[in-house]
């Protein structure tokens, strides 16, 4: 998307929620300078904090801070705060030794398998990257052994078959983060605001699926 507009447009991402009335991080035009290979530098992060905002990664069952590098719930205090004190975003981050941040999924949307808890948005990443995937959306399952089994709906830009999915998916995630289900679909749903209902996925998932493997 980005070399397809001419070299003086920059670009800035930027991270916030009605919570915070506004953004609280920056990812600049200098982080969206693509590397020979044509990759950003730092895939999937929203930047670094805004100065006067403090952030911490919670445990949502222990309420302690996670360890560094680990994913957490994302909790924000800053003067621009909707109400004082700590304000719970619902969204699981994690951040670099540089101080950026990735967002890794919704805490209502974690997939839970077999107590292996991670978000999907890891899962949608890695798949990305295969040049037969155009889009990619990813949900939990259910499973009445485990909990949850990993799903994936996805749009084909090319050849691309179950067995090429599978191959992918070991080689960039952990054993139990690679899906079981996998369903090629035409187009991923939204709701009416364009966002994705993880619901509505796993519905689409469980219909049209091949067999787990």
């Amino acid at each position: 998307m980005i070399r397809r507009f001419p070299e003086h447009v920059a670009f800035s991402n930027v991270y916030g929620q009605t919570e915070t009335t506004g953004a609280i991080t920056s990812l600049g035009p200098e982080d969206h300078v693509l590397d020979e290979k044509g990759r950003l530098r730092r895939p999937g992060s929203v930047g670094r904090l805004f100065p006067g905002v403090d952030v911490k990664l919670v445990d949502p069952q222990t309420q302690q801070e996670v360890a560094d590098g680990e994913a957490g719930e994302l909790w924000v205090r800053s003067a621009f705060n909707a109400a004082d004190g700590w304000n719970r975003t619902g969204d699981l981050v994690r951040i670099d030794d540089d101080g950026y941040l990735f967002p890794v999924g919704r805490l209502s949307d974690t997939i839970n398998r077999g107590g292996e808890k991670f978000g999907p948005i890891e899962i949608e990443a890695v798949l990305r990257r295969h040049p037969g995937v155009a889009d990619v959306a990813a949900a939990g399952i259910p499973c009445p052994e485990l909990g949850q089994r990993v799903g994936v709906a996805i749009v084909r830009k090319g050849e691309l078959d179950r067995a090429g999915v599978l191959e992918h998916c070991r080689e960039h995630l952990a054993r139990f983060k690679v899906p079981e289900h996998i369903a090629f679909v035409d187009a991923i749903p939204h709701t009416s605001l364009f966002k994705l209902s993880r619901q509505r996925i796993a519905e689409l998932i469980e219909r049209k699926a091949t067999e787990r493997a």
